[in-house]
């Protein structure tokens, strides 16, 4: 997943700062293909307990750094691109819309995680929180 994110975001630049378009294709094949995932976090994130079993249950998105991060992506390819992208298809911002609410803001705001709270100890957040309120 990293890889395909910095291959993107070093194709998006050069899409803005060039301004032919000839990069917009392959723009639109990365934020397709990034939405497509079923997961955009590490599976070191992933829940340990039985009912997972090392999978993702995509009918409860929650939010840990990578997504985060691969959301405040798409965000700045929307910002930096999203004239570009909507010259060929609508569609395209439309689902970084869609996944992106779905995928971290819905859970942000109706679900507790726990790196948001103290722990038993008293200790307070981490430094995950800068990271995990994706631009939008």
């Amino acid at each position: 997943m990293p890889t395909l994110n910095a291959r993107h975001s070093v194709i998006c630049c050069w899409q803005r700062f060039e301004d032919k378009g000839r990069f917009t294709d392959d723009i639109i094949n990365g934020v397709w293909a990034i939405c497509e995932e079923s997961f955009w976090g590490a599976s070191a994130h992933l829940p340990k307990n039985k009912p997972h079993s090392g999978l993702v249950d995509v009918s409860q998105p929650f939010v840990e750094l990578f997504s985060a991060e691969t959301s405040t992506l798409l965000a700045w390819t929307d910002y930096f691109v999203g004239d570009k992208l909507d010259a060929v298809s609508q569609q395209v911002r439309k689902r970084i819309y869609y996944e992106v609410n779905n995928r971290i803001f819905e859970p942000l705001m109706t679900k507790p995680h726990g790196w948001m709270q103290a722990n038993s100890q008293g200790i307070p957040p981490n430094n995950w929180n800068p990271g995990s309120a994706p631009i939008g």
